[in-house]
């Protein structure tokens, strides 16, 4: 065989692959083989990449969580009774929800305390946290926080996973303990 418009004759050689002569395409390998190598390559770096998005993702998840957990049981009384932050409902701590003043989608807020309320279901989803309510009561606690955090939501950042790892070291034994202290109560 010859190459297109060319008095250099073409040889066939072993493939490093699979070992059969044939005209060598790339890297020492028959057409069929480098094809096969190649997709099997993008294949694992598209897998590697879902496996990272994934893996931050699911951090995040198990961050919100035990973080959700602390919320919860750090305004809980000695029975496990919390009051929610933006009506007079009482619940106990396992059905009432984590609500933030600052949305979750603001991920430097997102596992800040000073942001961070213990809620009812139809005060947090359905009226969308009460947010007039939740920032007099916020303000009432703390002068000036809602400022402070509105601030702080204008900044860009994305967590790494390990500060995400570090939310969740940080707030697993704080969760544990505070269920012993209302198992023992």
């Amino acid at each position: 065989m010859r190459a297109y418009n060319s008095t250099i004759k073409i040889k066939q050689k072993p493939c490093v692959r699979c070992g059969i002569k044939s005209y060598i395409f790339s890297k020492g390998r028959c057409e069929p083989c480098a094809r096969i190598e190649n997709t099997l390559a993008n294949d694992e770096k598209e897998s590697e990449k879902i496996i990272q998005e994934e893996d931050l993702s699911g951090l995040i998840q198990d961050a919100d969580a035990i973080f959700s957990q602390y919320i919860r049981l750090k305004y809980a009384d000695k029975r496990g009774m919390v009051k929610c932050f933006t009506c007079d409902t009482v619940k106990h701590w396992t059905m009432m929800q984590n609500g933030h003043y600052i949305k979750r989608a603001c991920l430097q807020l997102r596992f800040d305390e000073r942001n961070c309320r213990p809620q009812d279901y139809h005060c947090n989803v359905e009226l969308y946290g009460s947010l007039p309510i939740y920032t007099f009561n916020l303000e009432q606690e703390s002068p000036n926080v809602t400022t402070i955090l509105t601030e702080e939501m204008r900044l860009v950042y994305k967590p790494s996973r390990e500060e995400i790892r570090q939310i969740i070291s940080e707030y697993t034994p704080k969760v544990k303990l505070l269920k012993q202290k209302l198992r023992n109560q």
